[in-house]
C-alpha cells in the first residue's frame, strides 16, 4: 500500500496498513512480548510489533483528543524513548532509534 503523508485523513483500516508497512522498514515483524505492561488507554489498538536486534517496538493507535488519530511507539527498553505521534514523520523519527 502506498503510504499517504497525512494519517489524519485515513480510516482505521488504511491507518493500520500504513503503519504496518512503515514499521517493516525499521525491523522484522514479530509477535507481541510480555515486556510490554498492560494496554495503553490512549492507543489501545495494536498495529503490530517489530524487532531490531534485542529491541522490540509496539506500534499502537487510537482516537486523538485534538486530532483524528494518535499513534504510540512503545519500546521494550528504557534506552529508547517512547513516543506519542500524530504524523508518519513522527512515527519514522521514533522508529529510527532502533537503527
Amino acid at each position: 500500500m502506498k503510504e499517504k503523508n497525512d494519517m489524519q485523513n485515513l480510516d482505521y483500516i488504511d491507518l493500520k496498513k500504513s503503519l504496518v508497512e512503515l514499521s517493516k522498514r525499521y525491523g522484522e515483524p514479530c509477535r507481541g512480548t510480555t515486556d510490554f505492561k498492560g494496554a495503553n488507554f490512549m492507543t489501545p489498538q495494536i498495529a503490530g510489533y517489530i524487532k531490531h536486534g534485542k529491541d522490540v517496538a509496539e506500534i499502537s493507535y487510537g482516537s486523538g483528543i485534538f486530532s483524528n488519530w494518535i499513534v504510540g511507539v512503545t519500546f521494550n527498553t528504557d534506552k529508547l524513548e517512547n513516543a506519542c505521534c500524530s504524523s508518519f514523520d513522527d512515527v519514522r523519527e521514533a522508529l529510527e532509534q532502533m537503527s
